[in-house]
Parts: structure tokens; C-alpha cells; sequence
């Protein structure tokens, strides 16, 4: 089954702590199959902030500070697209959460575009 990515505005969310270069080839990837498949808009938090020696919750609180974004009254995002291995991941978890509260859809990355 594939989710329709026409005109949507996406957040990545996976893995990045620990992982060589923060994941950022996964991301990367990621990101461009949503883009593929007709996304408007994809935060992509492996790029967003760069990365240096800051404290990885400075990163989580602006990767969630940015989820929780609204226009009027409905999420900035329509969906958060889950990367390979997000619920090993205090931060991606995190991120799923919000988003289920928040009423964000939850679509997992084989849902996107060219592995339908």
C-alpha cells in the first residue's frame, strides 16, 4: 500500500545518534523518494541543523519545537515519514508520539514512492 505524498508537507524522522555522518545518506534518501513521489515540503533534520559538538537534546528540541508547528488551527506537517529503524530511537520515538497526539499521520518509509 503507498501514502499519497501529492502536495504533502512531511518531517523525516529516524535513527541518527551513533550512526555514521547521523544517518544523513538515509535521510538523504528519504527526502528524495517523498520529493519523488510529490511532496510539497520535507523537513529533513539531518540537514536542518547541521551538526557540530552541540548536546543531541539541542537537536531534539528543535526537531521538536518544528513538529509542533501549526498554521491556524491544524499541524504545520500532514505526516512524518518514519525511517528504517525509527523505534530504536529515543528521539525518532519521541518524535512519533507527538505526532500521534498531535493528529499527524504516521507513514512508514516503504510507503513512499518506488518500494510500494
Amino acid at each position: 500500500m503507498s501514502y499519497d505524498m501529492n502536495g504533502k508537507r512531511v518531517y523525516l524522522s529516524g535513527p541518527m545518534s551513533g550512526i555514521i555522518d547521523h544517518n544523513g545518506p538515509a535521510f538523504a534518501d528519504a527526502e528524495r523518494r517523498c520529493r519523488d513521489a510529490g511532496a510539497a515540503m520535507v523537513f529533513n533534520p539531518a540537514t536542518a541543523w547541521g551538526h557540530s559538538d552541540r548536546h543531541p537534546s539541542w537537536y531534539m528540541r528543535h526537531d521538536l519545537n518544528r513538529l509542533t508547528l501549526t498554521e491556524g488551527e491544524r499541524p504545520l506537517f500532514d505526516c512524518v515519514v518514519l525511517l528504517d529503524g525509527w523505534y530504536a530511537s529515543e528521539g525518532a520515538t519521541l518524535e512519533y508520539q507527538v505526532a500521534r497526539a498531535s493528529g499527524i499521520a504516521l507513514v512508514n518509509l516503504r510507503e513512499v514512492g518506488e518500494h510500494e
